[in-house]
């Protein structure tokens, strides 16, 4: 029986298992201060607005420019025809959530990678148990013939 497609199989849904364990990591905290002085104040990696109407946007490294909320990663291009960067206004977020570290999320997620782990090395081995092979007789060399195989293997 090849071994090859569970390697596959392994390799291909690692990423998966490791990113649903670092998605555990976080949550999303609501501040309740206004989002221009956090942000200034602050500079969080990344948070996520909510509009009037329910759509929620995340924005990554995000700056407060005259009445919006931009990424400063977005490319800012110069010129008349300058397309304008995308971001919310100020007027129209109604949420405003910061990720922060979650530490019962991350202990579930990882015991239950931890028992998902076993479970499939049990599974892939077949339950480990099994039938021991006997060992197979070696025969033994004389005195004179063990000493010259040392020198000369």
């Amino acid at each position: 029986m090849k071994t090859g497609g569970f390697r596959v199989r392994a390799i291909a849904t690692a990423p998966i298992l490791v990113l649903a364990l670092l998605s555990g990591c976080k949550s999303w905290q609501p501040v309740m201060e206004t989002p221009a002085n956090w942000i200034a104040r602050e500079s969080p990696p990344e948070v996520r607005l909510t509009a009037a109407t329910g759509d929620q946007v995340t924005i990554r490294r995000p700056v407060v420019v005259n009445d919006s909320i931009v990424s400063a990663s977005a490319r800012v291009a110069v010129g008349p025809f300058a397309p304008p960067r995308r971001g919310v206004r100020l007027s129209d977020v109604h949420g405003f959530e910061v990720p922060q570290f979650d530490p019962v999320k991350t202990a579930g997620l990882g015991a239950a990678f931890l028992a998902v782990s076993i479970s499939w090395a049990q599974l892939a081995g077949g339950g480990g148990g099994g039938q021991q092979l006997p060992e197979e007789h070696v025969p033994k060399l004389a005195p004179g013939l063990s000493l010259i195989w040392r020198v000369f293997p």
